[in-house]
């Protein structure tokens, strides 16, 4: 079988994880006598040890993916305990723009974020989930059309970032919602289509098309300063929609939420 990252034929693929499996990890409460998380799918809330796994990558590609992301990801976001690296870095440094709850910090100048990792990481569970379609739906949830060479192209070489996707990357600091997740869910906005998920504290919007507006370009992480975000207005958002999810699930468009409640 083709590996769908370096495209070598006759490859044996293992089974990659659609979210990471240190994802999964930080859900489970050592405290609980059922420490699994819960899952909203099918319209229901059960506690269940269920990972979504599909036969994707090849080893050495699988071994590419956590060396270039989820190594210093799974260091850096929302620990078991609560303690979350990332956001002590951001906070232990000045904005670089402070305005209406949304705070800007610049990564090129803060040696523990690395921006480059941090957007490997994001992009690669786009791409996962546009080769995966969930139990029970007719497509994967993140159809990413013609941008998604480039994309693999990039996860592949880490050489040339794709020139028509912007990348948006907050960090949470409500412990509310830093263990809840959900899988990458999508809608159309004018000019571009938007794709976004929720893991470890991390929150990810992913906007591709040939209209994107101007202002994204320049928030965009991997873009001029490297910026990521602190934004009350994203996590009042972020909450709202963990509650949804729990109490209409039957209703909650996107495929699958994971977290503690």
């Amino acid at each position: 079988m083709q590996c769908n990252l370096c495209l070598s034929d006759f490859a044996r693929l293992e089974q990659s994880h659609i979210l990471p499996k240190g994802g999964y990890k930080r859900l489970w409460d050592d405290a609980e006598p059922n420490p699994n998380p819960y899952m909203i799918l099918g319209g229901k809330a059960v506690q269940t040890s269920r990972q979504f796994t599909a036969p994707l990558f090849c080893s050495s590609c699988e071994q590419k993916i956590s060396a270039n992301g989820e190594n210093w990801f799974f260091r850096n976001c929302v620990q078991k305990n609560g303690s979350f690296p990332m956001v002590d870095g951001a906070l232990g440094s000045s904005p670089f723009v402070c305005r209406d709850g949304l705070s800007c910090y610049a990564t090129c100048i803060m040696p523990k974020l690395d921006s480059r990792k941090l957007a490997y990481l994001g992009l690669s569970v786009f791409f996962r989930c546009s080769l995966f379609t969930f139990p029970n739906k007719r497509h994967p949830v993140c159809q990413l059309g013609n941008h998604s060479e480039p994309i693999r192209k990039y996860l592949h070489d880490g050489e040339t970032w794709p020139d028509k996707i912007r990348l948006l990357v907050f960090l949470i600091k409500s412990p509310d919602i830093r263990f809840v997740t959900y899988f990458p869910k999508s809608q159309k906005m004018k000019g571009c289509e938007v794709h976004d998920f929720l893991m470890s504290g991390v929150y990810y919007r992913l906007m591709v098309g040939e209209r994107i507006p101007d202002k994204y370009k320049q928030m965009c992480v991997m873009q001029g300063c490297h910026p990521v975000f602190l934004s009350n207005q994203v996590e009042v958002q972020l909450k709202r929609l963990a509650v949804k999810a729990c109490v209409e699930s039957s209703r909650f468009t996107p495929s699958v939420t994971v977290g503690r409640f």
